[in-house]
């Protein structure tokens, strides 16, 4: 999902025109049902941006801590910058 959710938000292969609004979709569901901690910082990263979602800096926030905890080194430097 989480893979899949990626050539969403870039448009890879030539196949995909970009869609970030999906790719937040996938990334939320592989995050909240599965705990999958790449799909946590990716929603995070997106949060943060306001790349697919209304920017949210408490909700980037939010993410980057729950896939800090789980030993996500981008993540926990993603807190620092918030």
């Amino acid at each position: 999902m989480c893979s899949y959710a990626t050539c969403l938000n870039d448009g890879r292969a030539g196949l995909l025109e970009p869609n970030p609004t999906h790719a937040t979709s996938w990334w939320k569901i592989a995050s909240d049902q599965y705990y999958h901690v790449q799909s946590t910082y990716e929603l995070g990263v997106a949060y943060y941006t306001g790349e697919g979602v209304v920017e949210d800096e408490g909700m980037a926030v939010r993410y980057f801590g729950r896939a800090a905890e789980c030993g996500h080194v981008g993540a926990a430097y993603m807190l620092g910058d918030c």
